[in-house]
């Protein structure tokens, strides 16, 4: 008995590995199933994808791919890209994983809009709109929930909302101020479906040096912060929970 369950999880092991592939060495032999690309990020999509061309030797006019695939042990650039083809096998996956990728796109593109129109409706007022996003705040007992509008608000009109960028399922933007008495900033970052919107007073200035002679009103790094949590979708965010730790 004991053997037969080593076996099953022994190849239940071995099936998940299989399921999750790290480079495109097979997409020659084999069509890729959406199990394959499981929780990986556009940005690991669109690598591999590439991979596929790479391995035939294409050269790249994108210096990232260029750079990365040149240090693969593998790679051996074509004497042109005219003489790179791809067998059917391949191109089905070059275009099963470009409408993965657009898929993923669809769903930031969803949350960035969301974002844009909720940072509009908060400062034009426009409450049925503030409501349908963040009606379960009003569940907060202890929050003021207009007070923790506003404070979304002054918060949102400080991030560039359009200038976010992403790197491999994450995403970043934000904003610190010194003023010589403390640094406080905003910051929105995604990762998997949470966004993460915060602001904090952080620290004391730097002009002040460390905190060990007593004169700051800071006694260390982090000292109170704010979040907005929401979750990412198909059709855009979700408020999910607010917080403050400090």
């Amino acid at each position: 008995m004991k053997r037969y369950l080593f076996i099953i999880f022994f190849l239940s092991i071995a099936f998940n590995s299989y399921s999750q592939i790290i480079n495109c060495f097979e997409c020659d032999v084999r069509l890729l199933t959406e199990a394959d690309l499981a929780g990986k990020s556009l940005e690991e999509i669109a690598l591999l994808r590439n991979e596929i061309f790479a391995r035939k030797g294409y050269v790249f006019n994108n210096e990232r791919y260029q750079r990365y695939f040149e240090r693969q042990s593998w790679y051996k650039s074509a004497s042109s890209n005219n003489v790179v083809e791809l067998s059917s096998t391949e191109t089905q996956n070059v275009e099963f994983m470009k409408s993965i990728e657009a898929r993923l796109q669809r769903k930031r593109d969803a949350a960035i809009r969301d974002l844009i129109l909720l940072k509009k409706a908060l400062n034009n007022k426009d409450n049925v709109t503030i409501d349908r996003f963040m009606s379960e705040l009003k569940e907060h007992q202890w929050v003021t929930y207009g007070d923790c509008l506003e404070e979304l608000r002054m918060v949102l009109n400080n991030l560039l909302l359009e200038d976010i960028h992403w790197n491999k399922g994450r995403a970043y933007y934000s904003r610190k101020i010194d003023n010589g008495y403390n640094i406080s900033g905003e910051s929105i970052y995604i990762q998997g479906n949470t966004i993460t919107i915060s602001r904090g007073d952080y620290s004391h200035s730097e002009i002040f040096g460390d905190f060990d002679d007593g004169y700051s009103d800071y006694m260390s790094e982090g000292e109170w912060s704010e979040f907005w949590i929401f979750t990412m979708g198909e059709d855009g965010i979700k408020f999910d929970s607010y917080q403050v730790v400090g």
